[in-house]
């Protein structure tokens, strides 16, 4: 479903001034350098990165492949666990980083989610094993951006560096 950006600027000046979801049952956040925006369908837990251009690329990590080499895909673990957590509430932490929370790597009963980390350079998926039952992604600080795990506050930074 389409969504409208607005920009002001032109070239390499181009910043996101701000984001319509137009109805649509989503959620976005936009870059540290108002570059780029995700937005996060929360229906069917798909993330779109769209860059300062407008162009749109699908990142939802739709497959993930098990240490024992088991392939899950994201629609039919969906379909078939009502409540599970894929993907949800992706933020920036860079212009071309994103975090967001997950409970992958496991498909049973355990409550607790995972920090999850996206690269548009050379996109890959990578779980920070920062683990804890109730996560929240807050704002980009000068520490990185911040997240509260089970009520304790670290910091990530881009390379996946945390503190404190």
């Amino acid at each position: 479903k389409p969504v409208d950006l607005v920009y002001s600027g032109a070239g390499n000046n181009r910043i996101v001034k701000s984001v319509d979801l137009k109805g649509l049952n989503a959620e976005y956040d936009i870059s540290p350098g108002n570059k780029n925006v995700i937005i996060y369908e929360k229906d069917n837990q798909n993330m779109f990165f769209i860059d300062s251009n407008g162009s749109v690329q699908d990142i939802t990590y739709k497959t993930y492949t098990s240490g024992q080499g088991t392939t899950f895909n994201k629609d039919n673990v969906l379909s078939s666990n009502a409540g599970y957590v894929w993907c949800a509430s992706p933020k920036f932490v860079d212009d071309n980083t994103i975090v967001y929370i997950s409970q992958l790597p496991w498909f049973d009963n355990r409550q607790n989610k995972y920090v999850w980390k996206f690269s548009m350079t050379d996109k890959s998926y990578v779980n920070t094993n920062l683990t804890g039952s109730d996560i929240k992604l807050n704002s980009v600080t000068d520490k990185g951006i911040q997240i509260v795990i089970d009520g304790n506050t670290t910091y990530m930074k881009a390379d996946g560096s945390t503190s404190n």
